[in-house]
């Protein structure tokens, strides 16, 4: 019983750590990006991934050859373009000199 209870007090404190709020803050100077960063990386990295998602919406070029049975899962998605976008709006926070930090408690 004291097992049980054991491990789902850890299974909570794992939890409740996984919920740490994060923030973007420059990594030399430690300020916050200001509106128009954020702003100029969420569009680029929309843009971007629409273009790079853009054949694949359509099922074009074809990655799927032979019978169904022998059909590899397919590598790409329409499904996958937010977590592209989440990747290229990362990266260009980072190029720019910010990194994910915990955010102080208020």
């Amino acid at each position: 019983m004291s097992l049980c209870r054991s491990l789902i007090c850890l299974c909570l404190g794992v939890a409740a750590g996984a919920c740490t709020p994060m923030q973007w803050q420059h990594a030399s100077l430690g300020v916050s990006p200001s509106q128009a960063e954020v702003s100029e990386c969420n569009q680029s990295a929309f843009y971007e991934a629409n273009r790079q998602a853009f054949f694949y919406d359509f099922g074009w070029p074809h990655r799927f050859y032979g019978p169904p049975w022998h059909r590899p899962w397919p590598r790409y998605s329409s499904s996958d373009r937010f977590f592209l976008e989440r990747d290229l709006f990362d990266y260009c926070m980072r190029v720019k000199g910010y990194r994910l930090v915990p955010a102080p408690n208020a």
